[in-house]
């Protein structure tokens, strides 16, 4: 089953409000969002794809049946990863981003 992410924040709207709160940045976050506006994870296979080229792949995948009985983790799983990486990196070429460490500042801690 083919998942888009459109689809995958209907399942995870808590979780992405929550996430889109503590950006510090909120219009780069937005732009980041819909930087992800194409991306489909096909979760029987555990492939994550953007415009028909996979991106990610997940090995000794085994986990389609959960993501069948808890959707809301879809958006956790596959998405939220490359929407942190894509805001990371905008901030990182406008200059924005004060710390390159793990626990950088584009987030709000707590």
């Amino acid at each position: 089953m083919k998942v888009s992410f459109a689809d995958s924040l209907r399942h995870s709207a808590m979780e992405f409000h929550l996430l889109r709160e503590r950006a510090l940045y909120k219009d780069i976050f937005d732009a980041a969002t819909e930087s992800m506006k194409n991306y489909i994870a096909d979760i029987d296979t555990g492939i994550l794809y953007h415009k028909g080229k996979w991106v990610q792949k997940y090995v000794n995948y085994d986990w389609a049946q959960q993501y069948h009985e808890t959707p809301h983790l879809i958006f956790h799983d596959f998405f939220k990863p490359d929407l942190l990486n894509n805001y990371q990196k905008t901030l990182r070429d406008k200059g924005l981003l004060r710390d390159n460490s793990p626990r950088a500042s584009y987030i709000k801690q707590g």
